[in-house]
């Protein structure tokens, strides 16, 4: 990277977007909330993306690249990016020789891509059926969408899971006419045994579409293509080469001693009236209960934080399985076990041995007072969000409380309203006079009903009185639609945060200090994406 762009001129109007932006991007989510419908939301993050990008075209992409962004605010940032790909736009903060010609956007595209895969690969998969949708296959997206799919080192697994979505996604990548041609040349070899290819030009073909992305056997590359369109009948699948589709082509005549296939593909497969064993195992409801019975208790699930959240389907099943709670990493799966069933012993000390594992290395404060609203908002919307929000300021609470590296104190409002102002006093008089609170963190939705900014009045008054101008961060587990998509605040005495997930905050505390020196913030930014190992033809994990 040679400068940044960056005029005096636009630097504070860049300052206030990458703010507000950060803030949407670690809070966004297109599901309903207590006070907003779905597409009330989707259309607010949309909005605002569109709002950077027309400020300068590698901002959002800046943005999504951040650690704790969600997987819907990345997902619209990306979908955004490819549908302009051929409009161009404007390079305000980068010099566009280095956006372009130096593949920086490339770059920033792989990062965020990579941190949207880090949200779950279904993420992912819903983007390139939106291109789809939209239309969008230019050859800048096509290279990409290719990378990564032929690039998962998991993609047998991912073939089987997901069979239908990606061949949906890759007959739109490849046009109807290459991939019956790709299927032809990979059928002939399937038949034959062996990698044989008919004359230079199936070759070149086979380069350019699929064996520059893959990195195994091209004998291997050309029975999962098959699979994936369901084109391979006669093909046998080895148990060493494939032990997965061993398994699957075992169970589609029985059922009954497989261990490796997902339990929603062998459900799939059972409940086919073509399938050998439908009459017998599933025909009926009490045959179908038995068998999902049967299912749970083979399949191995390899994702800890899925056993946990199958603890209530489980026991329901009538089936016993030992789950080690204290090895989740979501903690939302911790959380929603516990509000279906209850929070037991074991699953409270899962969610507080997880906090200290997500706990923030060099915090910036040791004394810290905390208010967590427990009002009916935070419950979030019954269908789409119930009792989401509320986890994720409890959670957030609790890292929050690891991470101070001397004292927290934790005030929760009372009742049904939400009245954070007594909160707030109430906090203010458990203050330790021997270790005073040098910062005070509001975990809400911003929703007051004890009135709209009592909150703001109190903590004004208490500042002037006292003399102490301490950091007050209001952090909320959702955006708001009417706000554009961005932290109902409480008032001025309050910066605020959007947090999804407690990955986010120390982005967010850190990006507080883009408000001091926004040029070097963004500098820092550039430089690691220009620093970041991603490559169109393969996708490498990255930390960035």
């Amino acid at each position: 990277m040679k400068e940044l762009v960056l005029t005096q001129k636009s630097l504070a109007t860049v300052r206030q977007s990458l703010i507000d932006g950060l803030t949407i991007a670690s809070g966004a989510k297109s599901s309903a909330t207590y006070y907003h419908g779905k597409d009330e939301q989707l259309k607010a993050i949309q909005t605002q993306i569109k709002s950077l990008y027309k400020l300068s075209k590698e901002l959002p992409l800046i943005v999504a690249s951040q650690k704790g962004a969600t997987g819907k605010f990345v997902a619209e940032v990306l979908l955004n990016e490819f549908q302009n790909t051929l409009k161009g736009g404007a390079c305000n903060i980068v010099n566009p020789i280095d956006w372009y010609d130096n593949g920086l956007s490339d770059k920033a595209v792989l990062t965020a891509l990579n941190n949207l895969g880090e949200n779950g690969l279904p993420y992912v998969l819903r983007l390139f059926v939106d291109l789809k949708n939209a239309k969008v296959n230019n050859e800048r997206s096509r290279k990409i969408v290719l990378g990564f799919i032929w690039g998962q080192d998991n993609l047998e697994f991912y073939a089987m899971k997901y069979r239908n979505k990606l061949a949906e996604i890759l007959r739109h990548v490849y046009g109807k006419k290459m991939t019956s041609v790709l299927l032809s040349i990979a059928g002939k070899a399937a038949n034959v045994g062996e990698f044989v290819v008919g004359n230079e030009k199936e070759m070149k073909i086979l380069n350019e579409y699929i064996l520059r992305y893959y990195n195994g056997e091209p004998m291997k590359a050309f029975k999962l293509l098959l699979f994936i369109f369901k084109k391979d009948a006669g093909v046998t699948y080895g148990a060493t080469e494939f032990p997965l589709l061993s398994e699957y082509q075992k169970a589609k005549t029985d059922i009954t001693g497989i261990k490796s296939v997902p339990e929603e593909v062998l459900l799939g497969l059972i409940s086919s009236v073509r399938h050998p064993q439908y009459h017998s195992m599933w025909s009926t409801k009490i045959q179908r209960e038995a068998t999902k019975a049967l299912i749970r208790k083979n399949v191995t699930v390899t994702s800890v934080n899925q056993q946990v959240r199958q603890t209530k389907s489980t026991a329901k099943l009538g089936v016993e399985k030992t789950v080690d709670m204290e090895k989740a990493t979501d903690f939302l799966a911790l959380y929603k076990t516990g509000y279906e069933t209850r929070f037991t012993d074991e699953i409270m000390s899962a969610i507080d041995k997880l906090a200290d594992k997500k706990k923030i290395a060099g915090f910036f404060y040791q004394n810290i007072g905390i208010i967590v609203d427990k009002s009916n908002s935070m419950d979030g919307h019954q269908a789409e969000s119930k009792n989401t929000p509320k986890a994720v300021a409890d959670f957030t609470a609790r890292v929050l409380s690891k991470s101070a590296t001397n004292s927290c104190s934790i005030q929760y409002t009372d009742g049904e309203v939400t009245d954070l102002a007594s909160s707030f006093i109430g906090l203010l008089k458990s203050e330790n006079p021997s270790k005073p609170y040098d910062a005070i963190f509001i975990l809400t939705d911003g929703y007051e009903n004890a009135y709209d900014g009592l909150t703001n009045e109190v903590i004004s008054i208490w500042k002037a009185e006292t003399g102490r101008n301490i950091p007050m961060f209001q952090i909320s587990p959702i955006v708001s639609a009417e706000m554009g998509a961005n932290v109902r605040k409480l008032g001025s005495g309050v910066v605020t945060m959007a947090i999804n997930n407690p990955a986010a905050l120390q982005p967010q505390i850190n990006a507080r200090l883009l408000e001091i020196d926004t040029k070097r913030w963004l500098e820092n930014q550039v430089l690691a994406l220009e620093a970041a190992p991603v490559k169109r033809n393969k996708k490498i994990s990255i930390n960035a």
